[in-house]
């Protein structure tokens, strides 16, 4: 059996032999429900999102996390939840649609639980002969970590799925991993939404297998049109050393952003902060319903194909960029690694280094690593002079 697998059977066991031995009473839900209802069409994603919480919790190895999420939804999905959810103020006497129907979220939510601990127990005794382990996907290691910090409810959610194809067989999506942060403002409803529907969304897409611009372009549509927080976040790639800005952070005071605004009839005025018609500090979200057309769903999105130069990406929301430029959180995780520290604790330290800053918002960090061996971080100056790379960044959207 190799590592990764014992890994794998020691999370098994201590889920088993420490949690499930717990009286029920002292065994919490990990989580309180943001929504109450949900409509048919919702379940696989929420139940998805609901074992991915409960199994963050105990800190589940994320590859194993994602094969128990695979397993938990086909499970529940094969109950029939039309016919053992109830649906609250239901009218028997009237037919409904998907769109109609609502569940109960809380008895939903509690069969997922029961589904995932039945899951666990079962392969504690017998694993699965397929294990999926990160060896298979290029050796890819991943690194997370997500602190509510000084806000009084943590508003951030993500999404770390290195191999699509367990969730999908679309042929575009055989080779893909999907890696989001997404930065809630106003409370955690629609970066949940996003957490649990946008992946369903994604690969529901019938778009051509090489056009996966306009298929998360169209995914965050949907997503906005079935719910209504893709706020301010970026994505970094360090390529040699370098940092290579892949998405750029979404405020009202960027130029681009400020005259898209303007040219609807909005304002990009200044409250302690720039904000859209002196309200949101943010201008591309999810939700912000009120506030549209000016704050807007439509997705910005980049192409780069990976060489073997390419290193690492780090995806977080403004908790961590507010205070931490892209250059010092290279040099950061430089220094983690050639320290010799474990690859999978990178994000804390990032977490960590931010807050040390002054940083009072939620934090939530991701570092995908492409390879084992990191290059010296180049200075701001270096960055500064190899332009020619940033514009062989093919803008697609």
């Amino acid at each position: 059996m190799s590592s990764v697998s014992e890994s794998y059977k020691i999370f098994l066991d201590q889920f088993v032999n420490e949690h499930l031995s717990k009286p029920p009473d002292e065994k919490i839900p990990p989580f309180r429900l943001v929504e109450t209802q949900i409509r048919p069409f919702e379940v696989s994603g929420h139940c998805c999102e609901w074992a991915t919480q409960y199994l963050y919790t105990h800190r589940c190895p994320v590859y194993l996390l994602n094969q128990i999420c695979v397993e938990t939804v086909k499970r529940v999905t094969l109950t029939e939840p039309y016919s053992h959810i109830p649906s609250p103020d239901l009218d028997e006497t009237k037919v409904l649609n998907d769109s109609e129907t609502w569940l109960e979220a809380r008895a939903l939510c509690d069969l997922t639980f029961k589904t995932v601990e039945d899951i666990i127990t079962e392969w504690l005794s017998e694993p699965p002969t397929n294990w999926v382990e990160s060896s298979e996907h290029g050796g890819h290691v991943v690194s997370h970590y997500a602190i509510k910090n000084t806000r009084r409810k943590m508003e951030d959610r993500h999404t770390m799925i290195p191999l699509m194809r367990m969730f999908t067989t679309a042929e575009a999506y055989q080779d893909a991993s999907l890696y989001a942060v997404y930065d809630g403002h106003g409370g955690p409803e629609a970066s949940y939404y996003c957490a649990a529907q946008f992946l369903n969304n994604l690969i529901g897409q019938t778009l051509s297998p090489t056009d996966k611009a306009k298929s998360l372009e169209a995914a965050f549509s949907k997503t906005d049109a079935d719910f209504g927080a893709k706020a301010a976040k970026e994505a970094i790639l360090v390529s040699e050393g370098r940092v290579v800005e892949i998405m750029k952070p979404h405020k009202p005071e960027s130029e681009e952003e400020k005259q898209r605004i303007e040219a609807l009839g909005g304002s990009v005025v200044w409250h302690g902060t720039w904000r859209v018609n002196g309200t949101l500090a943010v201008s591309r979200a999810i939700g912000d319903v009120d506030h549209k057309p000016y704050i807007s769903s439509k997705a910005d999105s980049k192409t780069h194909p990976l060489d073997q130069d390419d290193e690492y990406v780090i995806v977080a929301c403004d908790g961590l960029w507010d205070t931490v430029t892209p250059q010092e959180a290279t040099q950061l995780v430089y220094e983690h690694v050639q320290s010799g520290k474990p690859f999978q604790s990178v994000a804390e330290v990032l977490v960590r280094a931010a807050k040390n800053e002054g940083s009072t918002d939620n934090i939530t960090v991701i570092v995908v690593f492409l390879k084992q061996t990191l290059s010296p971080p180049t200075t701001s100056e270096d960055n500064e002079s190899n332009d020619e790379y940033e514009d062989a960044l093919e803008e697609i959207v």
